[in-house]
């Protein structure tokens, strides 16, 4: 006789309060064939007693995702943990507090809005740290001093008419152009990469 699976209504009920939060993760999931894309992460902190319930990624978050994490959390929690539900489970957005209210009120789990607290932020980071592989994360063009949005919008103008002219075509790297601005009393040595059809771009050398 196969083995009936508990509904969420049917589970003990503990005193607990969770938390549900999305956050646009500041690092990138990249699969062949497709574009890199900045995941999305809903997480589920216990407030109670400070531990991470579940974390699941998406590239667009929707409550229905949200409701079918957290059902998954109350059904299906991690290695060590016996299904329960929880007395409260908080969400920053007041739109998704709407939304989840009544699915969470049939399990007999209440919902509210509540602001993330700040103490989530280093859950985040490591979080963030685990998905690069534990390596420091990439700083942004707008960190370096002196840079601005315009000047960066130029670069990547450059970056495009550079593309689509492939100079790599015609050009190896071997071969090193000599080139130097108005305002440069020395020329600065550059050689086009992508002859090989493995890396593209500019190498620059001073000397």
């Amino acid at each position: 006789m196969p083995h009936s699976v508990r509904q969420p209504k049917d589970l003990p009920q503990h005193k607990d309060v969770w938390h549900a939060f999305v956050v646009h993760l500041r690092t990138w999931i990249t699969e062949p064939d497709k574009k890199p894309v900045r995941p999305f992460s809903l997480l589920i902190l216990n407030l109670t007693d400070g531990t991470i319930v579940n974390a699941e990624i998406a590239e667009t978050p929707t409550s229905d995702w949200a409701r079918k994490t957290i059902v998954a959390a109350i059904t299906r929690p991690g290695r060590g943990r016996r299904p329960y539900r929880p007395r409260l489970i908080t969400l920053p957005d007041p739109e998704w507090v709407t939304a989840l209210t009544p699915a969470l009120a049939e399990i007999g789990v209440e919902c509210q809005q509540m602001d993330t607290p700040d103490e989530v932020h280093p859950i985040v980071a490591e979080l963030e740290r685990h998905m690069r592989g534990g390596n420091p994360q990439v700083p942004g063009l707008l960190s370096v001093q002196g840079v601005t949005p315009e000047l960066v919008g130029e670069l990547f103008a450059a970056a495009t008419e550079f593309y689509r002219a492939a100079p790599w075509v015609r050009l190896v790297n071997a071969q090193a152009l000599a080139i130097r601005l108005s305002t440069e009393t020395e020329p600065h040595f550059v050689s086009v990469m992508g002859n090989a059809g493995i890396e593209y771009g500019l190498s620059v050398s001073r000397t």
